[in-house]
């Protein structure tokens, strides 16, 4: 008769439980729509979240609405979102979910407006997508109604896929109350202006977290693809050593993601990897294909180097063919944004370059990882300031980046430091 009474008692608990869950869900869910209801509006920072907590910006519009007290214990935060800025954007996404999880803070996304870029040759579609390279799409986010969910051409389905997987209300399951609350979003809530650049940033504390949300829109994106949808290759820009008619899939054994254009010229941070890094890193055995993500041509064009890009990567081509004689391998420059995301996290392998981009799918990848020391990924300055992320993800300490080219006359003297055949002069 104890052990019964004892299982009806929990019984009850798990279903009081539920009920209260269900109902602060609802109440987040009125809350998302009372905001998305006003004027248009982002943050410029990242800091803005937790300044409109702080002073409590909502509280009179949501009361005049009768949302209760209890659910304005709530981190608000306009997810706007330009995929020109994709991993800028997503870290201040991420961290602020993160800082709602750490200060006990329930956390709703409002007026979420995303700007697409529709770059996707790389994608066999089966839509006249041509000239569509360059082409900017705005669109938001479907709010079930269907009101505010608008779309230029398909291509858009497999983004708001995507997006739309990330939440956009969540209900903390041990909610602090004010005082506690107020107290922990001040000393748990602190990073510099680049969240990602700071080790101590709520993102760092909550990277189970971050890593589900990713592996679950990247999940949602692919599955508005059907099978037979394969990678193709711009004649153009990109470069490739499979035959013609080659089916390549949409996922490679191994993703290089080499950013380049507005990589290089910098003296700190950024820069680009010596070929060299990849022999070490890629098996022989088990890699058939090998995909190079760039960046597309147009981009950053205001960068002295950018024009030489493509004979970086047309190097980087030739050294991987020699290396990898069995593998497929093809250089993109541009492409779906969102397929890149999905090909780094789901890549065997995954090998960055020093970029934010790269770095949210790469702790969502559950195969190796290699990622260059550099400060803009949690203050990874040098090997001993690198955290451990995940038991998967690797530093690459040897070889450095190379940031500055200034000292190169003539500049090409680059491809013999990338491919290990001169040192370079510091």
């Amino acid at each position: 008769m104890m052990m019964l009474t004892m299982s009806m008692l929990l019984l009850s608990l798990s279903l009081l439980l539920l009920l209260s869950s269900s109902s602060v869900l609802d109440e987040l869910k009125s809350i998302q729509r009372v905001i998305d209801s006003e004027p248009d509006f982002c943050y410029p920072a990242h800091s803005g979240s937790k300044a409109a907590y702080l002073g409590r910006r909502y509280n009179q519009l949501l009361s005049s609405h009768n949302i209760s007290s209890s659910s304005l214990q709530t981190l608000v935060y306009p997810f706007c979102l330009v995929t020109t800025e994709l991993g800028n954007r997503l870290g201040n996404y991420f961290n602020e979910i993160a800082c709602a999880e750490v200060s006990g803070l329930h956390f709703v996304a409002v007026q979420r407006h995303w700007d697409t870029i529709s770059a996707i040759k790389g994608l066999n579609m089966k839509l006249d997508t041509t000239n569509d390279n360059n082409a900017h799409t705005n669109i938001t986010a479907d709010n079930n109604n269907g009101n505010r969910h608008r779309k230029a051409n398909g291509v858009d389905l497999h983004r708001l896929a995507f997006l739309n997987a990330l939440p956009s209300v969540l209900v903390h399951p041990n909610p602090s109350d004010e005082k506690t609350a107020r107290t922990k979003i001040e000393t748990e809530c602190k990073c510099s202006r680049y969240c990602w650049h700071d080790r101590d940033a709520p993102w760092v504390k909550k990277l189970d977290s971050i890593r589900l949300y990713i592996r679950r829109a990247v999940s949602a994106y692919l599955d508005t693809f059907e099978a037979d949808y394969g990678t193709t290759v711009d004649p153009e820009t990109d470069f490739t050593n499979a035959q013609s008619g080659t089916f390549l899939p949409l996922i490679p054994d191994a993703a290089i993601q080499y950013r380049c254009g507005d990589n290089i010229g910098f003296s700190y941070m950024y820069g680009v990897l010596p070929f060299t890094a990849f022999p070490s890193r890629i098996p022989q055995n088990g890699t058939n294909f090998i995909y190079v993500l760039s960046d597309h041509p147009t981009r950053a064009k205001h960068s002295p180097y950018s024009s030489r890009c493509q004979i970086i990567l047309k190097s980087l081509f030739d050294y991987l063919v020699l290396h990898y004689p069995k593998a497929t391998i093809v250089v993109k420059r541009g492409g779906d944004l969102f397929l890149d995301y999905a090909r780094l996290t789901l890549a065997n392998v995954t090998i960055c370059s020093a970029s934010s981009f790269c770095m949210w799918p790469a702790l969502a990848n559950t195969g190796q990882v290699h990622f260059p020391l550099t400060v803009i990924a949690a203050g990874a300055d040098s090997i001993e300031l690198a955290p451990n992320l995940t038991t998967n993800f690797q530093w690459i300490v040897e070889p450095k980046i190379i940031s500055d080219f200034r000292k190169l006359r003539p500049w090409n003297k680059i491809i013999d430091i990338l491919e290990g055949k001169m040192e370079m002069v510091q």
